[in-house]
């Protein structure tokens, strides 16, 4: 067993020499937790009371420590005389407030020891008299108290030499031996560290008993429960809200841990290994760990009197080393290892964390400081422009002196530094980030920012949405809008307040005409207004036919179906008429005529209605079918023996038409088609030709057309118009014309214009207004003319064709006539003067008088024009005559894709072609299908070849004599290059 029992050994002699540690080397910290600044409380190091006054602000190794929850600080003293002192202190250690100073006499004639201390109340108490070997129980009165304040709590009462002992009993019956750490749980029970006993004790009420360890022969380090462990110079002693204790084993260099039931074990450390080593349970070490302390979250903080440190073990059994160096004793301030210490013997920790530690060897009480915390931080704000902004920030306790200072988006703001910061007449120039920055010798600390902005205007969560309303309906707009302060409302429509309406909600009933508009809602506050989006209030409108009905035409007897559909906000009710009549019960959105007969014959149509009105149908009509109309009757014609005759029929109706020629009224085989061609004409041939049209209704036959010999004044092309936009090189007009004809011989007299500004005469706009002339033999100009001039011979001429006046003598007109035209082909170009464009119109006339008219006179047996297709009034239309007194068979074609091959670009994809005669339509075609007789005709006049498969037009006709207009357009309005020819067919 040690020769070194109590604590009033340790006071006297070296702890390292006693215990036989000088050769222990010292380890080096781990780490340091910086935070805690020590600096000396009381007492100056290197002074020592005499304690010759109660009031000495000196200290004399200051042992036991406690705290009160107003701040004071009690302090027991121990000397190596019989004089000690048990004295209270104000909160900043400087005033001693009361004190009890006590002679030889109370305990022993050696050295005074006092051990820990533990508080009960308000400046009350328990202290370990380590000398006397008992617990005393003390309180402090409002004034200094009697020297022999201090009385007997448990173990004996004598007063010179108490005994020592290993005695468990009620009060003055137990016995102690150099009873040294103290400790109090929640419970109000007592901990004692009985020292030389190696044991700890427990107090409750009034009656001790040994919680673990086995008396003053049975020292040791074995874990085990109650007094089956073993301890070794137990010398202070804490207890956690758990009822766990611990115990600084200094004799083993250890951190033990009892249970509340009694189980031992080394929580920290390693028996018999000295050191200083941070890390986890028993990888640390520890030197001579004395007074512990326990704080609210169950860390542990332990005195090392032998290493003059101050260590922490967290919950886990971490530990680290908080301030000194060790094995370095000294006295100086400061944080983590630049602090010293020593032989630190007792700690206590307030309620904010700061220790408090009695520093025996330096006769000083130290206690830590943090650098400053933030108790309160300030609290962001946003007020409306003109307002007061107060920020306040509270710091907890640190080492004074405390330097305040705020800061606005990082900037110092002169003479702000309290911790209230006020800030008048908010701007948006006040509006930034505000920090509290807290400055102390431990450190400085930045608050957490706080912003100061200005409020908006209100902002809309939720716009009005437009709707659509049946007439008397009601509708009601709704917009919701956070913003600062008290918001107000305006209702506007079309840009006008509404009276009244200055809520979120606007509700319109009866729904009619001037209710509708635009509405939107106007939310302000005191930062201003915000405007919502807008909402149109509509009608519900009227339903939109997605299918019309379709016209008819059936056989008697047969039943027709019409059937609409239509869409919109339903239900959708129907409702059918004819001839502007309902008809009873037809109310679905089909109508089912069955059997018509003469009198279901009309037009029809059905209403769709909903909550938006009535939509009225596309009229169909409904007609019985009905046997074809010859709509072009064939034409008498007189020809030459061995020439030959086209006879020309055409006929309308419903269904598929079918047609057959007669002669003498006996139908001839193989003629079906619209036309019927006589080659070679002999005396066999003459006759009277008709056509029956038929279809699935009946037959029509068409007007006799008789054939006969008459080579006089025969029928023949005399003029050609065409008119289209003009200019100059691309968009230059171009005619083409070919004079000749089978064993003919002389000249063709021709008069050729190019007209603009006379047609504004008639109304055409547009006008070229200088349009030229130029007559072509292949690429040599024969021909040409700016302005006509008044030419006497083109007026008289003109006169004699039946071609209209052109204006004044001195319009821009053009005009040539040439007397003796060579047989040939020729073309004819219209352009602008000047590269000027517009309308104009190409003319050709066989001057020929018709009572010179010969067989053998040269005729136009070829006319054409190429040019640009449009649509609507834009489409090319040719003018022609035929001249003479018998039919004229005329081959007639619109070419658009065959002109690709020519390299055309832009050619008319899919032309169409209709022959006119005056306003009515006498025949059409659109594609032209590669029908024999059309081939053979088109090869007799030397025409170029289709292919069988193009959608190129062409009619085989015969004609009287007469005016006619060829029309070309695009199916489906396409637009497009084309080229119109007409020509004769011998």
């Amino acid at each position: 067993m040690l020769s070194f029992p109590s604590l009033r050994s340790l006071m006297t002699g070296c702890v390292v020499c006693l215990l036989g540690f000088g050769d222990t080397p010292v380890h080096a910290q781990a780490n340091y937790a910086t935070p805690y600044f020590f600096v000396t409380l009381a007492g100056t190091a290197g002074s020592v009371s005499t304690l010759g006054s109660a009031s000495d602000p000196l200290l004399n190794r200051p042992f036991g420590i406690g705290m009160y929850g107003n701040g004071e600080i009690v302090i027991a003293e121990t000397t190596t005389t019989p004089s000690r002192r048990l004295h209270l202190r104000s909160p900043d250690g400087v005033t001693v407030i009361n004190a009890f100073l006590f002679a030889p006499a109370w305990g022993s004639t050696g050295a005074g020891v006092f051990g820990g201390l533990v508080t009960t109340g308000p400046r009350q108490g328990l202290l370990a008299d380590n000398s006397g070997h008992r617990i005393a129980r003390f309180e402090f009165g409002v004034s200094p108290s009697s020297p022999n304040g201090p009385s007997p709590f448990v173990g004996p009462d004598a007063v010179a030499a108490p005994p020592a002992g290993f005695v468990n009993g009620p009060g003055t019956a137990a016995r102690f031996n150099n009873p040294v750490g103290l400790a109090i749980d929640k419970n109000g029970v007592v901990y004692v560290a009985d020292q030389s006993n190696h044991a700890i004790r427990r107090i409750i009420g009034t009656t001790v008993t040994t919680l673990a360890g086995g008396g003053p022969a049975n020292l040791g380090s074995s874990d085990g429960t109650g007094t089956a462990a073993r301890f070794n110079l137990p010398s202070g002693v804490a207890v956690d809200a758990n009822l766990n204790v611990y115990v600084g084993d200094y004799g083993n260099h250890t951190i033990r841990k009892i249970t509340p039931e009694g189980v031992v074990t080394t929580f920290a450390g390693q028996a018999g290994a000295a050191g200083s080593a941070d890390g986890n349970g028993t990888t640390a070490r520890f030197n001579g760990p004395y007074g512990l302390a326990v704080d609210g979250s169950g860390n542990i903080y332990v005195c090392e009197f032998s290493g003059h440190t101050i260590r922490r073990i967290s919950p886990n059994g971490d530990v680290t080393t908080l301030a000194g160096l060790a094995g370095t004793a000294g006295a100086a301030n400061g944080s983590g290892s630049t602090a010293r210490f020593n032989q630190p013997a007792n700690i206590a920790v307030d309620s904010e964390g700061n220790l408090f530690v009695s520093d025996l060897g330096n006769h000083t009480i130290r206690r830590s400081h943090f650098p400053p915390r933030f108790a309160t931080q300030p609290v962001s704000q946003s007020l409306f422009p003109g307002g007061t902004a107060t920020f306040v920030a509270s710091v907890a306790s640190s080492l004074p002196p405390l330097d305040l200072q705020w800061r606005k988006d990082g900037v110092a703001i002169a003479g702000a530094t309290t911790g209230t910061l006020t800030v008048a007449n908010v701007q948006s120039a006040n509006t930034g980030t505000y920090t509290l920055v807290a400055t102390s010798p431990v450190g400085s600390v930045t608050s957490t920012p706080a912003t100061l902005s200005l409020n908006s205007a209100p902002t809309f969560n939720t716009h009005p949405a437009s709707q659509t309303a049946a007439l008397g309906s009601t509708v009601t707009f709704t917009a919701v809008a956070t913003g600062a302060g008290t918001l107000t409302y305006q209702w506007l429509k079309d840009g006008a307040a509404l009276a009244g309406a200055t809520n979120a909600t606007l509700t319109i009933t009866n729904v009619q005409a001037a209710s509708l508009g635009t509405y939107l809602l106007v939310a302000s506050n005191t930062s201003g207004p915000t405007v919502s989006n807008p909402a149109t209030l509509s009608l519900t409108p009227p339903p939109t036919f997605t299918l019309q009905p379709a016209s008819q035409s059936v056989a008697p007897g047969a039943s027709a179906t019409f059937t609409a559909a239509a869409t919109g906000v339903g239900p959708i009710t129907y409702q059918w008429l004819r001839d502007g009549g309902p008809i009873a019960g037809a109310t679905a959105p089909s109508l089912v005529v069955a059997s018509v007969q003469a009198g279901n014959t009309g037009t029809y149509t059905v209403i769709a209605s909903n909550a938006g009105g009535p939509a009225v149908s596309n009229a169909a009509t409904l007609s019985l079918l009905a046997p074809p109309v010859i709509t072009i009757q064939p034409a008498s014609q007189s020809v030459a023996a061995g020439d030959s005759v086209t006879f020309t029929t055409g006929a309308n109706g419903p269904g598929v038409i079918t047609f057959q020629w007669r002669k003498d009224g006996l139908p001839l085989s193989g003629a079906t088609t619209t036309s019927l061609v006589l080659e070679n004409v002999q005396a066999a041939n003459l006759g009277s030709y008709s056509v029956v049209a038929t279809n699935s209704v009946g037959s029509t036959a068409s007007n006799a057309a008789v054939l006969s010999f008459n080579a006089s004044n025969a029928g023949r092309l005399v003029n050609l118009a065409i008119r289209s936009q003009a200019g100059s090189g691309p968009q230059t007009l171009i005619v083409g014309l070919v004079v000749g004809g089978a064993g003919v011989t002389g000249t063709k007299p021709l008069l050729v214009r190019g007209i603009g500004p006379t047609l504004g005469l008639f109304g055409v706009s547009g006008v070229l207004a200088d349009p030229t002339l130029s007559v072509f033999s292949g690429s040599t100009v024969i021909a040409s003319n700016d302005n006509w001039g008044g030419d006497a011979q083109i007026s008289s001429v003109g006169s004699q064709v039946g071609a209209f006046a052109l204006g004044v003598s001195v319009s821009r007109d053009a005009a040539l006539y040439n007397a003796g035209l060579q047989p040939g082909p020729y073309t004819v170009q219209v352009s602008g003067v000047g590269g000027a464009s517009g309308v104009a119109l190409a003319e050709i006339y066989d001057a020929t008088a018709p009572s010179a008219f010969l067989a053998t006179t040269p005729r136009l047996i070829n006319v054409s024009a190429r040019t640009q297709v449009g649509s609507g009034a834009e489409i090319l239309i040719a003018g022609f005559a035929i001249g003479g007194t018998t039919a004229k068979s005329l081959l007639i074609r619109a070419i658009g894709p065959t002109l690709a091959s020519f390299g055309v670009a832009g050619a008319l994809a899919d032309p169409k072609l209709d022959l006119f005669s005056g306003p009515t339509l006498l025949q059409s075609n659109d594609n032209w299908g590669g029908g024999a007789l059309i081939a053979s005709a088109a090869a007799s006049v030397g025409a170029f070849s289709l292919d069988a498969t193009s959608r190129d037009a062409v009619l085989l006709v015969s004609l009287q004599p007469g005016s006619y207009t060829a029309q070309v357009s695009g199916v489906n309005n396409t637009t497009g290059v084309a080229l119109v020819e007409i020509y004769e067919v011998p």
